[in-house]
């Protein structure tokens, strides 16, 4: 995959506290749908909210690619946050700093909650499979 900023290859890799596809040069990371699902293992987050309040808050298209399928990047502003995504994969392109932001935004779920294990299983096969496939 290709950082849709430079062209430069993403790899795998923490970005921010969190794993994501990340570019040497810009430090913008990539996150695939199964990868922003990943964060509700750790943090009290929604994804499926965060996704249907980036659909409602588009503002425009980009001339930003998809890094998994070439799409042009909507744009739209979520918590103060100007934040580029597919509307056809539902990934997330993160500028350096962003990610860290909406992190912040959620706190840390507690080390003894049986949801985040069972969170932590099923996202766990799902970025397993992005990796595998992207």
């Amino acid at each position: 995959m290709k950082c849709p900023e430079d062209s430069a290859s993403l790899v795998v890799a923490s970005s921010e506290g969190h794993c994501g596809h990340v570019c040497s040069r810009c430090s913008g990371a990539w996150l695939p749908p199964s990868f922003v699902s990943s964060i509700a293992v750790e943090r009290h987050f929604d994804p499926n909210g965060i996704l249907t309040s980036l659909a409602a808050r588009t503002t425009g298209v980009t001339s930003l690619p998809c890094p998994r399928d070439g799409t042009s990047l909507s744009r739209a502003d979520l918590f103060d946050i100007e934040l580029d995504w597919c509307s056809k994969c539902q990934g997330i392109w993160f500028n350096r700093g962003e990610l860290s932001r909406l992190l912040s935004m959620h706190p840390l779920r507690s080390s003894d909650s049986s949801v985040g294990e069972f969170v932590a299983a099923d996202v766990g096969v799902n970025v397993l499979l992005d990796l595998l496939f992207s």
